[in-house]
């Protein structure tokens, strides 16, 4: 096949948040790491990931321009110098001036408890770069390199692995989480 990306990892970010602070260093080190599962049939110079980072102003106020932010990024982790880590401009992720491919993503892809609303900051999204589907999402304190297994089967084209064990138990955290910041993701609000 032709598809030069195809495990695309989607994440909303806030890039001062202590989860995004400690797991951002994980989510360059898969990009890393799947630089080199390359396309070996077509063009070797494509990485076969892309790890797509959207912040945004809701919940947590993201003070910084979305320029600014990519330049702390780069410099305070190297984010966005491997062409497979990208930073978007800061997007709306909810309510009625969410951009589309967020309404979408929520649309199409499900928590275990059947919520298509982000519920925290740093969820994650894995999409198939074939079909451009929503394969798996993961909750905010679930760790990036607790993806590669899924990730590795995406891009080679095989059913994803069972969730890992901790999968189910770091959704339930984030539904508490949720619950008790009702409001976190209310744009204006910062607390």
């Amino acid at each position: 096949d032709g598809v030069k990306i195809k495990a695309i990892v989607v994440v909303n970010i806030k890039q001062d948040d202590p989860i995004a602070r400690k797991c951002i260093p994980e989510l360059i080190s898969i990009a890393t790491k799947f630089a080199g599962a390359r396309d070996q049939t077509k063009d070797s110079s494509t990485a076969s990931i892309a790890i797509i980072c959207c912040p945004t102003d809701q919940g947590y106020f993201e003070a910084d321009t979305s320029a600014l932010l990519r330049l702390k990024l780069a410099s305070e982790y190297g984010y966005g110098i491997n062409p497979a880590t990208i930073v978007t401009d800061k997007v709306n992720l909810l309510g009625t001036g969410a951009h589309p491919f967020w309404r979408w993503l929520e649309g199409t892809s499900r928590t275990p408890a059947g919520l298509g609303r982000i519920q925290g900051n740093f969820e994650k999204f894995l999409l198939d770069g074939r079909t451009g589907l929503p394969v798996r999402r993961y909750p905010r304190r679930y760790a990036p390199l607790n993806m590669v297994d899924d990730i590795d089967a995406v891009i080679a084209g095989r059913p994803l692995p069972p969730a890992r064990a901790n999968w189910l138990e770091e959704w339930r955290v984030a539904a508490a989480e949720s619950e008790r910041d009702t409001y976190r993701f209310e744009k204006g609000l910062n607390w």
